[in-house]
């Protein structure tokens, strides 16, 4: 009896480990992620969403009535267009933030920075990139506008810069990167390679954070250590946040496939436009929820944006002044106009008139008094 009893728990384990694997084999499953939302120009918003399978593959067959839309958890959403990003004539701004310090120094150091250079040369020539590395201090290797074999070069010349790790720093400096050109294009990211320690910055895990979603930036995270996967959380915690997607890396030879699947998800996403019908401008917080099916799964998202007040454009006013202006002028002319046929018809010809003394309208030479204004004239 016992041995029977050890059979069924032995075969029950050898289920659940085949189980298991399988599961781990076949990822997370199909997912839905809003990585963006653009309401500047509010009530028209446009989202660039991404669909992805278990393996992190984008899905690219999804048309505009395989989409619904929840505006504070309403079905909502007019006049809906969906297109892939990669047929838009449109770019993405991105900056990719290196680790540098020294525990990396030798093959993974190498490894990572072949791994940049590869992507480099993959990007489409709309797009815009700069990089960053950080070790004990954050260097900037190249801005928007450097060369692109310059770029890479200088890449390919960095060593390890020290054991402290400024992690948060970096990113920070990121945001300003994007903040401060104004002509980059408006969909942009951040993609970091780090183990997720932070060992001297300055700014906070919560600022940067805040930051993040405050300018509404997704933060994409390959996690790589040679130190344990403790930190590795602060990387996954930080995509989630803010609309990235996290992916481990467990050997430094993985990054540059990691990197490739990355660049896919952000070229083949979906960008969804539509003119919101169930919230009023009113410059606060509110909820986008985008759901779709895959494979008979229902996927979605949420992600709060806000509803902004459009001001009115100086060029807009000017004109509208404007407009008022000419119908103003218009109707003195009219007035005038009307006033001077009402004349010809009271007074006859002009040879037979004379100007009041009062109101100065023409009034007939044998009048005594203005009909107009009632004044008597002597005669």
């Amino acid at each position: 009896m016992f041995g029977g009893v050890l059979k069924k728990q032995i075969l029950y384990l050898t289920i659940l480990g085949i189980i298991l694997k399988s599961n781990i084999a076949m990822g997370a499953g199909p997912y839905l992620r809003i990585d963006q939302v653009n309401s500047s120009q509010f009530p028209k918003v446009k989202a660039y969403v991404t669909v992805a399978d278990g393996q992190h593959k984008a899905v690219t067959t999804l048309s505009k009535d395989d989409f619904k839309m929840l505006e504070d958890g309403t079905p909502g959403g007019k006049k809906i267009n969906v297109e892939g990003f990669q047929f838009k004539d449109e770019g993405v701004s991105i900056v990719v933030v290196m680790s540098a310090n020294g525990i990396l120094k030798g093959k993974p150091l190498n490894d990572e920075k072949r791994a940049v250079v590869n992507f480099i040369s993959k990007l489409n020539a709309k797009n815009k990139i700069a990089v960053l590395a950080f070790g004990d201090h954050v260097k900037t290797i190249s801005g928007f506008t450097a060369d692109s074999e310059k770029r890479k070069d200088k890449i390919s010349k960095l060593k390890v810069m020290g054991s402290t790790v400024v992690l948060y720093d970096a990113v920070w400096q990121a945001k300003i990167l994007l903040k401060e050109d104004l002509n980059l294009p408006l969909r942009r990211a951040v993609i970091i390679i780090s183990d997720g320690r932070d060992t001297g910055s300055k700014i906070t895990f919560s600022e940067v954070i805040k930051e993040a979603k405050t300018h509404n930036i997704p933060i994409y995270t390959i996690g790589y250590s040679l130190l344990g996967t403790k930190d590795l959380r602060n990387l996954e915690k930080m995509s989630k946040a803010t609309g990235g997607l996290y992916l481990k890396a467990k050997k430094s030879t993985m990054i540059s496939g990691i990197l490739q699947k990355m660049l896919s998800q952000i070229e083949k996403n979906y960008i969804i436009e539509f003119k919101a019908a169930k919230i009023e401008p009113d410059d606060s917080l509110h909820q986008l929820t985008i759901k779709t099916k895959y494979k008979g799964k229902t996927i979605s998202d949420t992600k709060n944006f806000i509803a902004t007040v459009v001001p009115i454009s100086k060029w807009v006013v000017l004109l509208i002044v404007m407009g008022i202006i000419i119908v103003l002028i218009l109707i003195g002319w009219f007035v005038l106009r009307q006033r001077r046929i009402e004349d010809i018809e009271i007074l006859g010809a002009p040879s037979t008139r004379v100007r009041c003394d009062k109101c100065g309208r023409w009034m007939k030479k044998d009048w005594d008094e203005c009909i107009f204004c009632k004044y008597f004239h002597d005669t």
